[in-house]
């Protein structure tokens, strides 16, 4: 259970990572928030 959380951290700050990336590549006004939904979808 607890790897399983650890590995869905790791994910999570992997894609927060990346959006983060592609925010350098081309800047945006602003990021628009995302719904909390969708983290809990998988």
């Amino acid at each position: 259970a607890h790897a399983h959380a650890h590995a869905h951290a790791h994910a999570h700050a992997h894609a927060h990572a990346h959006a983060h990336a592609h925010a350098r590549c081309r800047p945006r006004p602003r990021p628009r928030p995302r719904p909390r939904c969708l983290r809990m979808s998988h």
